[in-house]
């Protein structure tokens, strides 16, 4: 069991992407997000010998840009982004830090 807290949405994405992202000359779609959380978890951890209780406090920073120029081209608009995850903890095992590259595409199966 954890608990937990989460702060307001950065003011990065609230004024970059309040609902929609930014666009920049109709070709590219650029959204920026970060978050930031608190979890306490109640029970003692197994990988602390059963002497603290973890707490967590993930920072996570995403950068996604969606090329909207192929969309006519070829039926979708691929998505590039990247994410840094900063994830502190005060068990070692669950403290990391990692890069996630994604490169997503789908198809347009609906056409009206």
């Amino acid at each position: 069991m954890f608990s937990a807290r989460f702060a307001h949405p950065s003011p990065l994405k609230a004024l970059a992407a309040p609902g929609a992202p930014t666009e920049n000359s109709h070709t590219l779609l650029i959204s920026p997000s970060i978050s930031y959380g608190e979890q306490d978890y109640d029970n003692l951890n197994s990988f602390a010998n059963f002497t603290k209780k973890r707490e967590d406090r993930p920072l996570r920073a995403t950068l996604t840009v969606t090329i909207r120029a192929l969309e006519k081209v070829i039926g979708y608009a691929p998505t590039l982004s990247v994410s840094y995850v900063r994830h502190r903890s005060n068990v070692d095992a669950f403290d990391y830090t990692r890069w996630s590259p994604v490169f997503e595409v789908g198809i347009n199966v609906l056409s009206f």
